[in-house]
């Protein structure tokens, strides 16, 4: 049995999410913070990973692995809120909620969701 500790640290001033491919599991660190990805493989195991702008991915051969930090098995979306694709998520909803007050305040009507398609738009409002 080969046992392999390797430790990543976010760098960036921003927090970070790990993946663990191919099973998508996430973890995200601060600024600063580390953690211990623990492999237990029966041959060499084999690790891959690709750091891209707001996340690394880390790929691994089917082998047994754990995520540990000061000593605690991490649970799987550790700090997942604070990921900087939910940061995302949660500008581009605003952003949407703003674009449909603008829309209600200059002469649309609020309209539930259901109906939005077949209600008749503004000249100023083009149809997808």
């Amino acid at each position: 049995m080969t046992r392999v500790v390797l430790t990543f640290q976010n760098h960036a001033e921003t927090p970070r999410t790990y993946w663990i491919e191919p099973w998508a599991h996430d973890f995200t660190l601060f600024p600063d913070e580390t953690f211990e990805l623990r492999i237990s493989a029966a041959g060499e195991p084999l690790v891959e990973y690709v750091h891209g702008t707001a996340d690394t991915q880390i790929y691994l051969n089917d082998e047994d692995w754990s995520v540990v930090q000061d000593g605690q098995k991490l649970p799987l979306g550790h700090n997942r809120q604070f990921a900087p694709s939910m940061q995302k998520k949660e500008y581009v909803v605003k952003e949407q909620l703003n674009l449909l007050i603008d829309w209600t305040t200059n002469g649309g009507r609020y309209l539930p969701h259901s109906s939005a398609r077949s209600t008749p738009l503004s000249s100023n409002h083009r149809q997808r």
